[in-house]
């Protein structure tokens, strides 16, 4: 689950990445923008990007975060190769739908971009696999 107001523009390395899990939810660390606010955009970084923006459920970690939007988004693979998505608020499903990789959910410039971030990683880690297992 990543933070619903995470644009994702820049994969970081993962030496960067200090999160209590081995992998965060869009399948690597990213930098990115917050769109919390519409009128201006913010560059979160350090504890509150990896943990918040990356981790999701950032609303006990980010004041910025509205109380009334969805506070994680969450991301998987169907078996038609569609990205299914789901924006939460306190653990609960608020909207949810499939998107095709490469084209527009529907639920905004955030989900498109968040759902494209986890196609790719899991596309490279696929590679990566057959890779490995061509060895």
């Amino acid at each position: 689950m990543a933070c619903p107001c995470f644009y994702p523009d820049e994969i970081l390395p993962r030496s960067l990445w200090t999160g209590r899990h081995p992998i965060p939810p869009l399948g690597r660390p990213f930098a990115g923008v917050c769109k919390a606010d519409p009128r201006r955009d913010y560059e979160p970084s350090g504890e509150l990007l990896m943990l918040g923006c990356n981790m999701g459920y950032a609303r006990r970690r980010c004041p910025r975060v509205p109380k009334s939007a969805p506070d994680a988004a969450r991301f998987s693979i169907s078996s038609a190769g569609q990205v299914r998505w789901s924006l939460e608020r306190n653990h609960q499903p608020v909207s949810q739908g499939t998107v095709e990789p490469g084209s527009e959910s529907g639920a905004g410039e955030i989900v498109d971009a968040q759902a494209e971030a986890y196609f790719d990683a899991l596309v490279e880690l696929v590679e990566l696999s057959e890779d490995v297992a061509a060895r």
